[in-house]
């Protein structure tokens, strides 16, 4: 019991100074109600990671199309290959059947 009234005694002298008084409501400030506060920087965090994995997403993509285009542009059999599958092109005596 001895304790607690100690402790209640240093509690409220801390409470009554006023630098610790500034110093709680400058936190409480800068937490909620400042242009960059905790809420905004989390959103900006979670946004920033969802534009990296766009940006691996993208670079993927880039690479398979480079290389496809590094294919059509070297071998004749890449390029009729392409034509087949993209633009559905065909020789005269065959027949196309498409499985999806």
């Amino acid at each position: 019991m001895k304790k607690i009234k100690e402790y209640l005694k240093y509690s409220s002298k801390l409470v009554k100074n006023k630098y610790f008084i500034v110093t709680i409501i400058f936190l409480i400030w800068v937490t909620f109600f400042e242009e960059f506060n905790l809420g905004s920087l989390k959103n900006s965090y979670y946004k920033y990671n969802e534009n990296i994995e766009t940006i691996e997403e993208q670079e993927k993509a880039n690479s398979e199309k480079k290389e496809k285009i590094e294919n059509l542009e070297k071998l004749d059999y890449f390029k009729e290959k392409h034509a087949r599958e993209e633009f559905l092109m065909k020789k005269p005596n065959e027949h196309i059947i498409i499985l999806e």
